[in-house]
């Protein structure tokens, strides 16, 4: 594999430290979960979107309340942004490479 197509994403701490890597392969993303002692996990991903790119697409930046990764046993990416009548809270799991749920408070 050619080191391009290997990306650093994260270091995420939950009940388990560990780092995300993506990698592209044939065209598609695959996460390799790499723990600080332990079994590596790998999973092709929907997307394959780095961090950032997940907080741009939760809407205008001015409005983003806070932006939290690292829950539990999950790379979880919870995003908590102002409405004109409440919040909305998004969750995007790098499990899946995909947006799992979005909360709506008024």
């Amino acid at each position: 594999m050619a080191p391009k197509q290997i990306q650093f994403d994260h270091v995420f701490n939950g009940k388990t430290q560990y780092s995300v890597f993506t990698i592209e392969q044939d065209g598609q993303a695959l996460r390799a979960f790499v723990p600080k002692t332990g079994k590596i996990e790998t999973r092709r991903v929907k997307d394959g979107m780095k961090i950032a790119d997940v907080i741009r697409q939760a809407g205008n930046p001015e409005n983003i309340v806070s932006a939290k990764y690292g829950f539990e046993n999950r790379a979880l990416i919870e995003i908590v942004t102002k409405t004109a009548t409440g919040y909305d809270y998004s969750y995007y799991t790098y499990q899946e490479g995909s947006f799992i749920k979005r909360l709506r408070i008024n």
